[in-house]
């Protein structure tokens, strides 16, 4: 596939005045968190005629994404030269992959942004169960770097409106239909994948135009929940301050060592969260369930393993 034509520059940290740059991004996987894009992106990865950077969420056109506290995303269009960077090392004709699975829900600004930036883009939307992801999200954030302003409880973090407006995918996908034909999207949902994962697979290979040579990925080894230590978030940080800023091969250099090993040994465990109370299961879903229906009239698709 040949790449797109955008027409963008960087005078001010973000797309500015206009030039012809044969430069595109031709995918982007736009949602959701915690479900299942990591695997998603280890996947693909792997194939010849697809290319991911190394870093999976550049969230280039997300201005924040941090549910618990409004803050400024330091990647939000931090500069054209960097986004473009990432993708420096594609081979012509591999199909460029965005994989900024916040993008879904923060929707009003990357949604106009894509589709003034890049208005031929595509798009993956992995969708997991609402309830089930919304607790999901909770304790990955629980045990991660947000732990300090994360609710001691989930029915506690249940009054954080973001954390289960975060899984009402009728309303972000709508707003996306509003600048892209549905046509344009692959939606990927849980109960699919663990039906038949070579027949999704055979699917989204068609939407893309490749071929149907993808790795075989165990979905219980991506991304799982740990529990860092005090030190982790801290030095994690910097690794990515150092990637953003022209230190990535040494941060890299370093994360490949011996103290980089070491480091990711003694900084986290593998967290396993408790199963969540069947009261705050049916709360959830009579909370979530007039957003489930709307989304099957909206895809024209039975969500009905969601409503059991």
């Amino acid at each position: 596939m040949q790449s797109l034509i955008s027409t963008l520059v960087v005078s001010d940290g973000g797309p500015g005045r206009v030039y012809g740059d044969e430069f595109a991004v031709d995918v982007f996987c736009i949602g959701v968190p915690r479900s299942r894009s990591t695997w998603l992106k280890e996947i693909m990865k792997g194939h010849c005629q697809i290319y991911v950077p190394e870093i999976k969420e550049p969230n280039y056109f997300v201005r924040t994404y941090n549910l618990y506290r409004d803050e400024d995303n330091p990647t939000y269009l931090c500069g054209w030269d960097w986004y473009r960077g990432l993708y420096s090392r594609a081979l012509p004709g591999q199909v460029r992959v965005d994989f900024s699975v916040n993008m879904l829900f923060y929707k009003h600004d990357s949604a106009r942004l894509v589709a003034k930036y890049f208005p031929r883009a595509r798009f993956i939307v992995v969708l997991r169960n609402p309830i089930d992801r919304t607790y999901s999200h909770y304790w990955y954030d629980f045990a991660g770097d947000l732990r300090s302003i994360v609710p001691r409880t989930f029915e506690e973090a249940l009054f954080n409106s973001r954390l289960v407006e975060c899984s009402r995918y009728f309303e972000q996908v709508r707003i996306w239909l509003d600048y892209f034909d549905i046509a344009k999207f692959y939606f990927m949902f849980d109960f699919d994948l663990d039906a038949d994962t070579d027949l999704a697979m055979e699917g989204l290979s068609l939407f893309l135009d490749v071929e149907n040579i993808f790795c075989k990925v165990s979905k219980d080894k991506v991304n799982g929940c740990y529990m860092y230590r005090p030190f982790y978030p801290p030095v994690l940080r910097m690794a990515s301050f150092g990637r953003r800023n022209g230190f990535k091969k040494i941060v890299d250099v370093i994360g490949k060592s011996r103290i980089g090993g070491m480091v990711d040994k003694y900084g986290k465990r593998p967290f396993q969260y408790p199963a969540m109370g069947q009261d705050t299961r049916e709360r959830l879903k009579e909370w979530l369930m007039p957003d489930i229906e709307n989304l099957e009239k909206l895809l024209g698709r039975d969500l009905g393993p969601w409503k059991m």
